[in-house]
């Protein structure tokens, strides 16, 4: 497979659309610990595969790596480093145009927002993150579904229908780099509210 090599310029390039990164069984491995709610297990096992990727400079698969230990993290209830690794993704993404990795940090980001009491924010980032679906061929796969569907009505919940609409309406309207810096400003302007503890769904 051609890999990318890692740029440090912050314009985005051509977009990578479509494509697949390379799966090790450790990354398939920090999956199934994360759809088992073993979060500890996630971390260590997606720091694996990230490090896995990293010493075969193949840049599309570890920042599909970063996006994954990012949410892991999250869900263990480690927000420095789960921030840390979602900005790196995040600006990795915006580089280099890479959009499929992108969905999934957008939907951490979105995941943060939630748990920030920040719903508007969050479901334009779940919005976004959605509209790039199609072009990316990133869909849910069965086990992310039930997740997604539950962060999706805990954002609803907490925002008049009209103002759900209107945020929903901003971030199907965002391009890829838009969105990825909408996203880059959330996690530096998270506004007063402190995270909720716990495994919320939010965290998950």
């Amino acid at each position: 497979m051609k890999t990318h090599r890692r740029r440090l310029s912050a314009r985005p390039t051509r977009p990578v659309i479509a494509r697949t990164a390379s799966v090790s069984g450790v990354a398939v491995s920090s999956e199934v610990a994360y759809y088992a709610d073993n979060f500890p297990a996630a971390v260590r096992l997606s720091r694996a595969a990230l490090a896995e990727t990293a010493v075969g400079d193949d840049l599309f698969s570890t920042v599909c790596h970063q996006a994954q230990l990012a949410r892991n993290l999250h869900a263990s209830g480690d927000m420095g480093s789960a921030t840390h690794w979602l900005g790196t993704a995040l600006r990795n993404c915006l580089a280099n145009g890479l959009w499929m990795p992108a969905v999934d940090a957008l939907t951490t980001t979105a995941r943060i927002e939630a748990d920030r009491h920040n719903p508007s924010r969050a479901a334009t980032l779940l919005a976004a993150a959605d509209a790039l679906r199609p072009g990316t061929g990133r869909f849910p796969a069965t086990v992310e579904r039930p997740r997604l569907n539950e962060l999706a009505d805990v954002i609803r919940a907490q925002l008049p229908r009209a103002d759900h609409a209107l945020a929903q309406a901003e971030g199907r309207g965002m391009k890829p780099a838009q969105a990825l810096k909408y996203a880059l400003y959330t996690m530096h302007h998270g506004g007063d509210h402190q995270l909720t503890s716990g495994n919320g769904p939010g965290r998950r």
